[in-house]
């Protein structure tokens, strides 16, 4: 190989190999999603994981939010796990996400059941 050829493979192995470690990477897609809790009691503590991550959190009075992030990794749906002041507790699979989708839902506790009510 002549030495104008491996100049001209080198030149072009350093400019794609940027572009290539950059696709290989994959698209980074993000969910969000906001908690209510539309009860008549207060939470206590409730736990969301979805992807593999969780999220803690405490003291939710009725009409309360709160949100969070993850990275959507694969397919998964939302694990919920809640605690009210009365003792009661409640625990559900909602929803679904998949890699390559931003989401933006809304998860929505109520005295009896635990919905996605939002999603984009």
């Amino acid at each position: 190989m002549g030495r104008k050829l491996r100049a001209a493979f080198l030149g072009a192995s350093i400019f794609l190999l940027p572009l290539v470690l950059l696709a290989s990477c994959g698209p980074r897609n993000v969910g969000h999603f906001t908690l209510v809790n539309s009860s008549d009691d207060e939470i206590v503590s409730v736990r969301v994981e979805v992807c593999g991550q969780v999220s803690e959190y405490s003291e939710l009075a009725p009409g309360d939010k709160t949100e969070g992030t993850f990275r959507v990794r694969g397919d998964s749906g939302y694990e919920v796990s809640v605690a009210f002041a009365s003792g009661r507790k409640l625990n559900g699979e909602v929803g679904y996400v998949t890699s390559g989708i931003d989401y933006e839902d809304v998860i929505t506790v109520d005295d009896s059941s635990i919905e996605i009510t939002a999603s984009d």
